[in-house]
Protein backbone atom coordinates (compact mmCIF):
# COMPACT_ATOMS: atom_id res chain seq x y z
CA UNK A 1 0.00 0.00 0.00
CA UNK A 2 2.68 2.54 0.99
CA UNK A 3 3.85 1.92 -2.44
CA UNK A 4 0.99 2.67 -4.61
CA UNK A 5 0.06 5.62 -2.12
CA UNK A 6 3.56 7.47 -2.89
CA UNK A 7 2.70 6.92 -6.38
CA UNK A 8 -1.07 8.72 -6.13
CA UNK A 9 0.75 11.69 -3.64
CA UNK A 10 3.68 12.06 -6.67
CA UNK A 11 0.94 12.44 -9.47
CA UNK A 12 -1.36 15.14 -7.14
CA UNK A 13 1.75 17.17 -6.17
CA UNK A 14 2.60 17.15 -9.76
CA UNK A 15 -0.97 18.56 -10.68
CA UNK A 16 -0.96 20.90 -8.14
CA UNK A 17 -4.25 22.12 -8.43
CA UNK A 18 -4.94 22.94 -4.91
CA UNK A 19 -7.35 21.33 -2.42
CA UNK A 20 -9.50 18.84 -3.75
CA UNK A 21 -13.51 19.32 -2.05
CA UNK A 22 -14.29 15.81 -3.37
CA UNK A 23 -12.70 12.58 -3.34
CA UNK A 24 -13.53 9.23 -4.76
CA UNK A 25 -11.17 6.69 -3.39
CA UNK A 26 -11.69 3.07 -5.10
CA UNK A 27 -9.20 -0.56 -4.51
CA UNK A 28 -9.68 -3.67 -6.40
CA UNK A 29 -10.79 -6.36 -3.55
CA UNK A 30 -7.36 -7.94 -4.26
CA UNK A 31 -5.44 -5.25 -1.93
CA UNK A 32 -7.45 -6.89 0.84
CA UNK A 33 -9.62 -5.40 4.10
CA UNK A 34 -6.59 -4.59 6.45
CA UNK A 35 -5.40 -2.67 2.98
CA UNK A 36 -7.99 -0.86 1.69
CA UNK A 37 -8.76 0.30 5.88
CA UNK A 38 -5.42 1.77 5.29
CA UNK A 39 -5.99 3.56 2.40
CA UNK A 40 -9.08 5.17 3.74
CA UNK A 41 -6.98 6.48 6.67
CA UNK A 42 -4.37 7.61 4.82
CA UNK A 43 -6.86 10.10 2.30
CA UNK A 44 -8.41 11.42 5.84
CA UNK A 45 -4.32 12.23 6.88
CA UNK A 46 -3.18 13.73 3.80
CA UNK A 47 -3.46 17.14 4.65
CA UNK A 48 -5.45 18.33 1.74
CA UNK A 49 -8.21 19.62 4.00
CA UNK A 50 -11.68 18.43 4.51
CA UNK A 51 -12.64 17.14 0.72
CA UNK A 52 -15.75 15.02 0.88
CA UNK A 53 -14.69 11.58 0.92
CA UNK A 54 -16.58 8.64 -0.16
CA UNK A 55 -15.07 4.75 -0.78
CA UNK A 56 -14.97 1.06 -1.90
CA UNK A 57 -13.72 -2.05 -2.73
CA UNK A 58 -14.04 -2.81 -6.39
CA UNK A 59 -13.85 -5.79 -8.85
CA UNK A 60 -11.10 -4.27 -11.10
CA UNK A 61 -10.59 -0.41 -12.28
CA UNK A 62 -10.11 1.21 -15.58
CA UNK A 63 -7.42 3.52 -15.69
CA UNK A 64 -5.85 5.32 -18.39
CA UNK A 65 -8.10 3.14 -21.20
CA UNK A 66 -6.70 -0.16 -19.49
CA UNK A 67 -8.41 -2.35 -17.13
CA UNK A 68 -6.43 -3.87 -13.81
CA UNK A 69 -7.96 -6.67 -11.79
CA UNK A 70 -7.41 -9.23 -9.45
CA UNK A 71 -4.49 -7.48 -8.46
CA UNK A 72 -3.63 -4.87 -6.54
CA UNK A 73 -5.06 -1.22 -7.87
CA UNK A 74 -5.40 1.71 -6.14
CA UNK A 75 -7.53 5.07 -8.33
CA UNK A 76 -8.27 8.44 -6.68
CA UNK A 77 -10.82 10.53 -8.24
CA UNK A 78 -9.92 14.17 -6.71
CA UNK A 79 -12.37 17.12 -7.90
CA UNK A 80 -11.72 20.72 -7.32
CA UNK A 81 -14.67 23.40 -8.10
CA UNK A 82 -17.38 21.18 -6.98
CA UNK A 83 -19.52 21.32 -4.02
CA UNK A 84 -19.59 17.83 -2.51
CA UNK A 85 -21.80 16.13 0.60
CA UNK A 86 -20.55 13.26 1.76
CA UNK A 87 -22.96 10.75 3.92
CA UNK A 88 -23.48 7.08 4.83
CA UNK A 89 -25.31 4.61 6.93
CA UNK A 90 -24.54 1.69 8.54
CA UNK A 91 -26.58 -1.69 9.74
CA UNK A 92 -29.96 -0.53 7.61
CA UNK A 93 -31.09 -3.61 6.71
CA UNK A 94 -35.39 -3.05 6.70
CA UNK A 95 -34.91 0.44 6.77
CA UNK A 96 -33.68 1.11 3.46
CA UNK A 97 -36.88 3.22 2.36
CA UNK A 98 -36.48 5.38 6.36
CA UNK A 99 -33.10 5.97 5.42
CA UNK A 100 -33.50 7.12 1.92
CA UNK A 101 -36.46 9.53 3.28
CA UNK A 102 -33.43 11.15 5.75
CA UNK A 103 -31.33 11.54 2.85
CA UNK A 104 -34.41 13.25 1.08
CA UNK A 105 -35.10 15.71 4.15
CA UNK A 106 -31.40 16.62 4.59
CA UNK A 107 -29.71 17.49 1.24
CA UNK A 108 -29.28 21.17 0.31
CA UNK A 109 -30.97 22.88 -2.46
CA UNK A 110 -33.63 20.30 -3.68
CA UNK A 111 -35.06 20.92 -6.80
CA UNK A 112 -34.73 19.97 -10.58
CA UNK A 113 -32.04 21.12 -12.92
CA UNK A 114 -29.38 22.04 -10.04
CA UNK A 115 -26.77 20.19 -11.37
CA UNK A 116 -26.43 18.02 -8.56
CA UNK A 117 -25.12 14.14 -8.77
CA UNK A 118 -25.49 11.19 -6.43
CA UNK A 119 -23.08 8.64 -6.01
CA UNK A 120 -23.63 5.81 -3.79
CA UNK A 121 -21.97 2.45 -3.43
CA UNK A 122 -23.82 -0.13 -1.03
CA UNK A 123 -22.37 -3.45 0.07
CA UNK A 124 -24.89 -5.95 -1.88
CA UNK A 125 -24.93 -8.26 1.21
CA UNK A 126 -26.42 -6.47 4.08
CA UNK A 127 -29.20 -4.03 1.72
CA UNK A 128 -32.05 -4.63 -0.17
CA UNK A 129 -30.98 -2.56 -2.75
CA UNK A 130 -33.92 -2.84 -4.33
CA UNK A 131 -35.56 -0.97 -1.53
CA UNK A 132 -32.91 1.45 -0.88
CA UNK A 133 -33.85 2.67 -4.82
CA UNK A 134 -37.50 2.96 -4.29
CA UNK A 135 -36.86 4.69 -1.14
CA UNK A 136 -34.33 7.00 -3.36
CA UNK A 137 -37.22 7.52 -6.17
CA UNK A 138 -39.59 8.45 -3.63
CA UNK A 139 -37.47 11.11 -1.24
CA UNK A 140 -35.39 12.63 -4.13
CA UNK A 141 -37.37 11.92 -7.88
CA UNK A 142 -35.70 15.00 -8.41
CA UNK A 143 -32.04 13.72 -8.20
CA UNK A 144 -29.89 11.97 -11.01
CA UNK A 145 -28.20 9.01 -9.48
CA UNK A 146 -25.81 6.43 -9.84
CA UNK A 147 -24.44 3.75 -7.89
CA UNK A 148 -23.09 0.36 -7.34
CA UNK A 149 -21.99 -2.56 -5.42
CA UNK A 150 -18.84 -3.13 -3.75
CA UNK A 151 -16.92 -6.29 -3.99
CA UNK A 152 -16.23 -8.62 -1.34
CA UNK A 153 -12.31 -9.04 -0.36
CA UNK A 154 -11.21 -12.30 0.49
CA UNK A 155 -11.47 -13.17 4.15
CA UNK A 156 -13.89 -10.28 4.53
CA UNK A 157 -16.83 -8.20 3.42
CA UNK A 158 -16.65 -5.51 1.53
CA UNK A 159 -15.71 -2.46 2.76
CA UNK A 160 -16.83 1.35 2.45
CA UNK A 161 -15.82 4.34 3.51
CA UNK A 162 -17.17 7.48 3.88
CA UNK A 163 -14.58 10.70 5.07
CA UNK A 164 -12.61 8.96 7.72
CA UNK A 165 -15.33 6.23 8.93
CA UNK A 166 -15.30 2.65 7.25
CA UNK A 167 -18.32 0.93 7.30
CA UNK A 168 -18.35 -2.70 6.46
CA UNK A 169 -22.20 -3.10 6.22
CA UNK A 170 -24.71 -0.36 4.59
CA UNK A 171 -23.97 2.43 2.48
CA UNK A 172 -21.52 5.51 2.00
CA UNK A 173 -21.85 8.23 -0.97
CA UNK A 174 -21.18 11.52 -2.15
CA UNK A 175 -23.75 14.17 -3.42
CA UNK A 176 -21.70 16.47 -6.20
CA UNK A 177 -23.18 19.89 -7.13
CA UNK A 178 -21.87 21.64 -10.28
CA UNK A 179 -23.06 24.32 -12.69
CA UNK A 180 -25.04 22.03 -15.10
CA UNK A 181 -27.11 19.00 -14.68
CA UNK A 182 -24.95 15.91 -15.10
CA UNK A 183 -25.70 13.48 -17.69
CA UNK A 184 -26.37 9.90 -17.13
CA UNK A 185 -26.52 7.00 -19.82
CA UNK A 186 -26.26 3.06 -19.61
CA UNK A 187 -24.27 1.52 -22.62
CA UNK A 188 -24.87 -2.25 -23.11
CA UNK A 189 -22.03 -4.50 -24.72
CA UNK A 190 -22.77 -6.56 -27.91
CA UNK A 191 -25.01 -6.07 -30.47
CA UNK A 192 -29.01 -6.96 -30.72
CA UNK A 193 -29.62 -9.82 -33.06
CA UNK A 194 -33.35 -9.19 -33.26
CA UNK A 195 -36.22 -7.15 -33.06
CA UNK A 196 -38.33 -6.55 -29.37
CA UNK A 197 -40.26 -10.34 -28.72
CA UNK A 198 -43.06 -10.96 -26.85
CA UNK A 199 -42.75 -13.19 -24.07
CA UNK A 200 -46.06 -15.22 -24.05
CA UNK A 201 -45.40 -17.76 -21.66
CA UNK A 202 -43.45 -17.23 -18.44
CA UNK A 203 -43.32 -18.33 -14.70
CA UNK A 204 -40.90 -16.73 -12.75
CA UNK A 205 -37.80 -16.28 -13.72
CA UNK A 206 -38.62 -18.93 -16.10
CA UNK A 207 -39.56 -18.57 -19.85
CA UNK A 208 -41.27 -21.21 -21.69
CA UNK A 209 -42.92 -18.98 -25.17
CA UNK A 210 -41.61 -16.16 -26.88
CA UNK A 211 -44.20 -14.78 -29.80
CA UNK A 212 -46.06 -17.86 -29.22
CA UNK A 213 -43.57 -20.22 -30.20
CA UNK A 214 -41.49 -22.47 -27.82
CA UNK A 215 -38.65 -20.42 -26.05
CA UNK A 216 -35.83 -22.68 -26.79
CA UNK A 217 -36.76 -22.93 -30.60
CA UNK A 218 -36.28 -19.22 -30.97
CA UNK A 219 -33.21 -18.95 -28.60
CA UNK A 220 -31.61 -21.85 -30.99
CA UNK A 221 -31.66 -19.32 -33.98
CA UNK A 222 -29.24 -16.70 -32.04
CA UNK A 223 -27.05 -19.58 -31.08
CA UNK A 224 -25.00 -21.30 -32.81
CA UNK A 225 -24.81 -24.65 -34.27
CA UNK A 226 -24.08 -26.28 -32.37
CA UNK A 227 -25.31 -24.01 -29.72
CA UNK A 228 -22.08 -22.19 -28.09
CA UNK A 229 -23.42 -22.70 -24.68
CA UNK A 230 -25.61 -20.51 -21.95
CA UNK A 231 -22.66 -17.64 -22.42
CA UNK A 232 -22.79 -16.97 -25.79
CA UNK A 233 -25.84 -15.26 -26.05
CA UNK A 234 -27.28 -12.64 -23.40
CA UNK A 235 -31.15 -11.57 -23.04
CA UNK A 236 -32.19 -8.01 -23.12
CA UNK A 237 -35.40 -7.37 -20.86
CA UNK A 238 -37.73 -4.54 -21.63
CA UNK A 239 -40.06 -2.89 -19.21
CA UNK A 240 -43.49 -3.67 -20.01
CA UNK A 241 -44.86 -0.38 -18.36
CA UNK A 242 -42.67 1.51 -20.76
CA UNK A 243 -44.19 1.66 -24.79
CA UNK A 244 -40.73 3.45 -25.86
CA UNK A 245 -38.49 0.46 -23.96
CA UNK A 246 -37.63 -0.86 -26.79
CA UNK A 247 -35.87 2.68 -28.26
CA UNK A 248 -34.43 3.60 -24.95
CA UNK A 249 -31.57 1.31 -23.79
CA UNK A 250 -31.34 3.16 -20.34
CA UNK A 251 -34.48 0.80 -19.70
CA UNK A 252 -33.16 -2.57 -20.44
CA UNK A 253 -32.06 -4.77 -18.16
CA UNK A 254 -29.14 -7.04 -19.54
CA UNK A 255 -28.55 -10.57 -17.87
CA UNK A 256 -26.87 -13.90 -19.08
CA UNK A 257 -28.99 -17.45 -19.27
CA UNK A 258 -29.31 -19.10 -15.55
CA UNK A 259 -30.09 -22.30 -16.91
CA UNK A 260 -32.45 -24.45 -19.83
CA UNK A 261 -35.11 -26.81 -19.23
CA UNK A 262 -34.75 -29.12 -22.60
CA UNK A 263 -38.15 -31.19 -21.85
CA UNK A 264 -40.23 -28.05 -21.54
CA UNK A 265 -38.46 -25.79 -24.12
CA UNK A 266 -37.82 -22.96 -21.68
CA UNK A 267 -34.66 -21.26 -20.41
CA UNK A 268 -34.25 -19.42 -16.91
CA UNK A 269 -32.84 -15.74 -17.09
CA UNK A 270 -31.41 -14.46 -13.31
CA UNK A 271 -33.77 -11.00 -13.16
CA UNK A 272 -36.19 -11.81 -10.48
CA UNK A 273 -39.98 -12.25 -11.60
CA UNK A 274 -40.26 -11.87 -15.82
CA UNK A 275 -43.44 -10.99 -16.68
CA UNK A 276 -45.71 -12.24 -19.56
CA UNK A 277 -45.93 -9.62 -21.59
CA UNK A 278 -42.71 -8.19 -21.44
CA UNK A 279 -40.50 -7.92 -24.52
CA UNK A 280 -36.81 -9.57 -25.04
CA UNK A 281 -34.21 -8.88 -26.74
CA UNK A 282 -31.26 -11.23 -27.62
CA UNK A 283 -27.64 -9.99 -27.48
CA UNK A 284 -23.94 -11.36 -28.45
CA UNK A 285 -22.20 -10.44 -26.13
CA UNK A 286 -19.20 -8.14 -26.75
CA UNK A 287 -17.34 -5.37 -25.90
CA UNK A 288 -17.94 -1.77 -24.25
CA UNK A 289 -17.07 0.80 -26.29
CA UNK A 290 -14.62 2.98 -23.73
CA UNK A 291 -13.68 6.11 -23.69
CA UNK A 292 -10.14 6.98 -23.45
CA UNK A 293 -8.59 9.53 -21.01
CA UNK A 294 -7.51 12.56 -23.64
CA UNK A 295 -4.15 12.55 -21.35
CA UNK A 296 -2.33 9.51 -19.89
CA UNK A 297 1.43 8.94 -18.97
CA UNK A 298 3.10 5.56 -18.70
CA UNK A 299 2.65 5.19 -14.73
CA UNK A 300 -1.27 5.27 -15.28
CA UNK A 301 -2.20 8.66 -14.02
CA UNK A 302 -4.59 10.63 -16.05
CA UNK A 303 -4.17 14.40 -15.20
CA UNK A 304 -5.41 17.03 -17.13
CA UNK A 305 -6.37 21.31 -16.47
CA UNK A 306 -8.82 22.33 -14.55
CA UNK A 307 -11.69 24.44 -16.24
CA UNK A 308 -15.39 25.00 -17.81
CA UNK A 309 -16.67 21.84 -18.64
CA UNK A 310 -16.92 18.14 -18.00
CA UNK A 311 -15.54 17.72 -14.20
CA UNK A 312 -16.12 14.12 -14.27
CA UNK A 313 -16.77 11.45 -16.14
CA UNK A 314 -16.98 7.74 -13.73
CA UNK A 315 -18.22 4.78 -15.68
CA UNK A 316 -19.40 1.86 -13.17
CA UNK A 317 -19.88 -1.30 -15.32
CA UNK A 318 -19.39 -5.55 -15.78
CA UNK A 319 -16.26 -6.31 -15.65
CA UNK A 320 -15.72 -8.12 -18.85
CA UNK A 321 -13.50 -11.16 -17.32
CA UNK A 322 -9.82 -12.47 -17.91
CA UNK A 323 -8.16 -11.93 -21.21
CA UNK A 324 -4.78 -11.39 -22.43
CA UNK A 325 -4.67 -7.62 -21.17
CA UNK A 326 -1.11 -7.72 -19.43
CA UNK A 327 -1.60 -6.23 -15.71
CA UNK A 328 1.16 -4.29 -13.53
CA UNK A 329 1.42 -5.12 -9.92
CA UNK A 330 0.41 -1.64 -8.82
CA UNK A 331 -1.44 0.79 -10.47
CA UNK A 332 -1.70 4.09 -8.73
CA UNK A 333 -3.68 6.79 -10.25
CA UNK A 334 -4.89 10.05 -9.63
CA UNK A 335 -7.46 12.62 -11.56
CA UNK A 336 -8.82 15.90 -11.53
CA UNK A 337 -10.81 18.23 -12.54
CA UNK A 338 -11.04 18.54 -16.25
CA UNK A 339 -9.54 14.77 -17.39
CA UNK A 340 -11.34 12.87 -14.87
CA UNK A 341 -12.57 9.80 -16.81
CA UNK A 342 -12.22 6.32 -14.37
CA UNK A 343 -14.05 2.50 -15.02
CA UNK A 344 -15.07 0.87 -11.85
CA UNK A 345 -16.20 -2.83 -11.89
CA UNK A 346 -18.78 -4.02 -9.23
CA UNK A 347 -21.10 -6.75 -8.01
CA UNK A 348 -23.79 -4.27 -10.32
CA UNK A 349 -24.88 -0.97 -11.35
CA UNK A 350 -27.69 0.96 -11.10
CA UNK A 351 -28.55 4.55 -12.45
CA UNK A 352 -31.81 7.08 -12.54
CA UNK A 353 -32.10 10.05 -14.76
CA UNK A 354 -33.17 13.36 -14.43
CA UNK A 355 -37.35 13.16 -14.24
CA UNK A 356 -37.26 9.77 -14.44
CA UNK A 357 -40.30 8.74 -12.35
CA UNK A 358 -39.84 4.95 -11.87
CA UNK A 359 -37.01 3.23 -9.27
CA UNK A 360 -33.61 2.45 -11.32
CA UNK A 361 -33.03 -0.57 -12.54
CA UNK A 362 -30.30 -3.17 -11.60
CA UNK A 363 -27.76 -3.79 -13.86
CA UNK A 364 -25.24 -6.80 -13.92
CA UNK A 365 -24.04 -6.87 -17.59
CA UNK A 366 -23.80 -2.69 -18.40
CA UNK A 367 -21.97 0.31 -18.19
CA UNK A 368 -23.74 3.08 -16.46
CA UNK A 369 -21.99 6.20 -17.08
CA UNK A 370 -22.13 9.73 -15.89
CA UNK A 371 -20.93 12.79 -16.73
CA UNK A 372 -20.54 16.07 -14.35
CA UNK A 373 -20.08 19.23 -16.09
CA UNK A 374 -19.20 22.49 -14.77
Amino acid sequence: MSEAWDGVRHAWAQNDSGAPSAVIALATAAWGGSALTEMAERVAAEGWGEPAVMGASVEALEVGGAWWANEPAVALLALTGVEAHSFRADEIRGQERSVAAEWGAGFPGKGPGAGDLMIVAADGLSVATDSLLTGLSESLPWLPAIGFGATEPSGGPALLWCDDEVVETGCAGLLLRSGQAPTVDVVHPGTALCEPIPITRSRGAWIYGLGGRPALEVLAQYQGSPPDGPQSVWVGLLDPDSSDAAADPEKWVIRSLAGLDAANSAFCVPAGAVETGMDLVFLKPGAFSRSRPEEATSSGTNAGSSGHGEVCQLSLTHWPGAGGTPRPRIAPSITQTGALRLGASAAYQWSRRAGQTEPPLLHTHSSVVASLRG
